[in-house]
């Protein structure tokens, strides 16, 4: 072998070295803090790999919209517009309130009674997206709540109906900065009202009031949050007993089908012992949602006519003479 090829061979070796070094230094510069970076990520406490979410404190009050409230014997009955009623205001004492994500599942649930602090304010923490908020509130100191299964599906869990409000919204969490919603619950029943004129005999000791009565199911259907309606027929009753027998006012709430629509109606006038001492039937009566309709007169006079009014504000009422 030559001297001229000794040497080339040497300057082979040395140009092959100097390109594995600057390959060193290239991955060293560029490939290790890429390798750092998912090591961190492999490092995470999050195993699912998902980005942490920001929470946004949200406050929601609940109030009545549309009407201002006073008392017609028990019952709450608006006269005339107005925004921004407390729950308590508005004779109502329960309230249940849930919060759906975005898939229909259940982010948050609360119930709280007219004794709550703050009742009718209801503080949560959500994660950021989109949200439906579901409030449903009566009045009735009896227990018993409204299971909300979905925006569109509740179900009281007892077989009566109070005077019942509720809403549905529609909430983007888009920053973790605090959120403040304010729900304007609109009322979502009918009522009846038998307006005794005059005193009832000694002998009545309590009015059962049967309602639809054109249909044979008696369970309690689930109801609409959104629309307000029941989802599906229904007949349903309820027995008031008298505290006294001077003139009165008796009601009776119900949901309906539709917003508005026909039905039938038998009150029965008992006595101790649970015999009927007189009974009226009120066929093809229109019912409205918010409505309340009023049947007037002496329901034991012996002639019982029949003449309707019907109230807006509560709807306008209408009046049934009898």
């Amino acid at each position: 072998m030559t001297k001229s090829t000794r040497s080339g061979d040497k300057i082979f070796q040395e140009n092959t070295y100097l390109c594995e070094k600057f390959k060193l230094v290239i991955m060293m510069k560029y490939l290790f803090p890429f390798i750092a970076v998912l090591a961190l990520f492999a490092c995470s406490s999050n195993p699912e790999g998902e980005l942490p979410s920001a929470l946004a404190r949200v406050n929601v009050k609940c109030e009545v919209f549309g009407y201002s409230i006073e008392d017609i014997g028990k019952v709450a009955s608006a006269k005339s517009k107005s925004r921004g009623i407390s729950l308590a205001a508005g004779n109502l004492t329960k309230l249940n309130f849930t919060v759906f994500d975005e898939n229909g599942k259940v982010v948050y649930s609360e119930y709280q009674t007219s004794s709550s602090e703050n009742f009718g304010k209801i503080t949560s923490d959500l994660r950021l997206g989109n949200y439906t908020l579901v409030a449903v509130a009566r009045n009735g100191m009896a227990d018993g709540q409204f299971n909300i299964k979905s925006p569109t599906e509740a179900a009281s869990t007892i077989n009566r109906i109070f005077d019942t409000f509720c809403a549905t919204q529609s909430v983007s969490i888009t920053s973790d900065n605090e959120h403040n919603v304010t729900m304007d619950l609109d009322r979502a029943v009918c009522l009846f009202t038998l307006r005794q004129t005059k005193a009832i005999p000694d002998t009545v000791k309590s009015i059962k009031f049967y309602f639809n009565t054109q249909h044979t199911v008696k369970e309690l259907p689930d109801f609409n949050p959104t629309t307000k309606v029941a989802l599906g027929n229904y007949q349903i009753s309820r027995e008031a007993s008298l505290v006294n027998h001077e003139p009165q006012d008796l009601n009776f709430y119900a949901f309906l089908p539709a917003n508005s629509t026909t039905v039938n109606i038998k009150v029965e006038a008992l006595d101790e012992s649970g015999n009927v001492v007189i009974s009226h039937d009120f066929n093809n009566v229109t019912m409205q949602i918010c409505q309340r309709t009023i049947a007037s007169g002496d329901m034991f006079s012996g002639s019982f006519g029949a003449s309707f009014t019907v109230n807006t504000d509560w709807l306008p009422d209408v009046i049934i003479p009898f």
